[in-house]
């Protein structure tokens, strides 16, 4: 289905060119939904530009739709709109049916290249009924759309299985009664229709949201990437200069930074860091990960953690695990040892676990000895949530190769940016997939964003977020680590005997390069019992 501001000249076309906008609807083959009618605007001056695209929308717009939908399925909306100028405002709301299913900023895409250029961005995706829809879109100020297009994302209709009934209005508990009195979790799951869980465990398309279900008061997650950074804010020095000054404390001022930077401009989940090792130089992606000795990179990272998080917002560590070269990454297969597994790709994971419980893991594209990171019951379950005590959010990085049901069987709690309803479907109707294991990963899910200062707002009204001066550790310098200390005291260096023809600038590099020497514990490879000693 697609709605154009255009002469409406192609036979495939329903001209309803008559009506005040002079907009034009028709049947889009490919598509298995038609167009009836399009209906209103709560606004008589808006219009058709001469660059084509419908304006007017600043004086209070919506855009009301009647659609009609052969099955029940999940739709990609795109949008065709002027780029407009820098800090135009491409808020984008949709309501289908009376409910509230999106609300996209689409500011960061498509560029500024000025009102006569066009940009086609993804808008994310809405859920569809058999029968008749209401879509109902409610465009920022800046939004100037000259189409819309959905296409039906593939995969078997959600209603092909047998659901439960929805909890009436009188019965229902609203997420903030979970916020309230965290206790009612499991209540407010049980009263979840198998679709809703469903909807839960998979991201909202090219949008990259989570979360998102009106009815229970669920708010709309965001993301941002960046590798130094938010992609969209202030660019720091890169992991590898950081992990270059061996400073904890310097790196923690750093996360807070960036945590307070995020909170200002509504991201709820930072993807970052990356902890990947150093192993080839040709690595594309070398820059952003700190270091070729895996426990230097978990305390680094670790640091950078506790700063971001100490201002309600959560960090994603990645890509774990294994995942150390950029050509061919979603195909790789990384043969290794149990040991080497263990003691040098997971283990700056597990520190930085350790010492910081990130709100997020993300798995990597790449296999392990032949199976899938994000399908690997042994790394996510045992290791993680077993033998690590990692209590927080698993999600798979972006367009895995990997099958949704053997992901959350194997302890991947959401997949991003968007899941395959059709293989969840498939899963539930032959037995390998069933409600109990979508309920655990949706409840991953609500309490990472139980512990996101931007949701509780929205879930209780007295809460006022607070900007954190001190990280949520004043030092990560534990006893029990001891033997790995990182220090940027020159003065613990060891002597180190003046060279005669040496400048005093390079014998204090030297005693300072030294620290790196003497730092026990890089690369060390410890036996099963003394892992199980700690």
């Amino acid at each position: 289905f697609r709605i154009c501001a255009d002469s409406g000249e192609d036979d495939d076309h329903f001209d309803v060119s008559g009506l005040s906008n002079a907009l034009v609807a028709y049947a889009d083959k490919s598509a298995t939904i038609s167009a009836k009618d399009f209906i209103s605007t709560t606004n008589a001056s808006l219009a058709v530009s001469a660059g084509g695209y419908l304006e007017g929308l600043h004086l209070g717009g919506t855009i009301t739709y009647e659609i009609y939908a052969e099955v029940e399925a999940d739709y990609q909306l795109s949008v065709r709109l002027a780029c407009g100028n820098e800090g135009t405002d491409r808020a984008l709301t949709i309501y289908v049916n009376g409910s509230q299913q999106q609300h996209s900023n689409l500011s960061t895409q498509g560029g500024t290249g000025g009102w006569d250029v066009m940009a086609d961005i993804d808008a994310g995706y809405i859920s569809l009924k058999a029968g008749k829809n209401t879509v109902v879109l409610i465009p920022g100020s800046g939004f100037n759309p000259q189409s819309f297009t959905l296409t039906r994302l593939p995969g078997a209709p959600v209603s092909d299985f047998e659901d439960v009934d929805p909890v009436s209005d009188e019965l229902l508990i609203p997420f903030s009664d979970v916020y309230a009195n965290p206790e009612h979790m499991d209540a407010f799951l049980e009263q979840m229709t198998t679709s809703e869980l469903m909807y839960l465990v998979q991201g909202r398309g090219s949008t990259s949201q989570w979360g998102s279900l009106e009815r229970y008061g669920i708010p709309t997650g965001t993301v941002s990437d960046g590798p130094a950074g938010l992609r969209s804010g202030t660019y720091w020095p890169n992991a590898v200069a950081q992990a270059c000054t061996w400073n904890i404390a310097l790196i923690e001022e750093i996360g807070l930074r960036i945590g307070s930077e995020a909170y200002s401009l509504g991201v709820d989940i930072w993807l970052a860091p990356a902890l990947n090792l150093h192993r080839n130089p040709l690595n594309g992606r070398n820059f952003e990960y700190y270091s070729e000795d895996p426990y230097l990179s978990g305390r680094m990272a670790a640091a950078v953690v506790c700063g971001v998080q100490a201002q309600g917002v959560g960090v994603t560590l990645k890509h774990l695990a294994a995942n150390n070269c950029e050509a061919n990454r979603d195909i790789s297969d990384s043969r290794m040892s149990e040991r080497a597994l263990r003691e040098i790709y997971l283990e700056g994971f597990r520190v930085a676990v350790k010492y910081s419980q990130p709100f997020a893991i993300m798995t990597s594209y790449n296999r392990i000895n032949s199976c899938e990171v994000a399908e690997s019951y042994d790394i996510l379950t045992t290791i993680i949530r077993g033998e690590w005590a990692y209590d927080g959010l698993i999600m798979s990085d972006w367009w895995n190769n990997s099958n949704e049901v053997a992901e959350l069987l194997a302890g991947n709690n959401l997949k991003m940016p968007e899941g395959n309803p059709g293989e969840l479907v498939d899963g539930l109707k032959n037995g390998s997939l069933d409600r109990e294991v979508l309920k655990n990963s949706a409840k991953y899910v609500l309490e990472m964003m139980l512990r996101i200062d931007r949701c509780r707002e929205i879930l209780d009204p007295t809460f006022r977020h607070v900007e954190a001066t001190e990280p949520l550790h004043p030092t990560l310098s534990l006893p029990d680590d001891s033997e790995h200390d990182i220090t940027d005291d020159s003065t613990q260096a060891p002597e180190i005997p003046t060279l005669s023809h040496s400048s005093p600038w390079l014998t204090a590099g030297i005693i300072a390069s030294a620290i790196a020497l003497t730092t026990a514990g890089i690369l060390i490879l410890r036996s099963r019992k003394q892992r199980k000693e700690e």
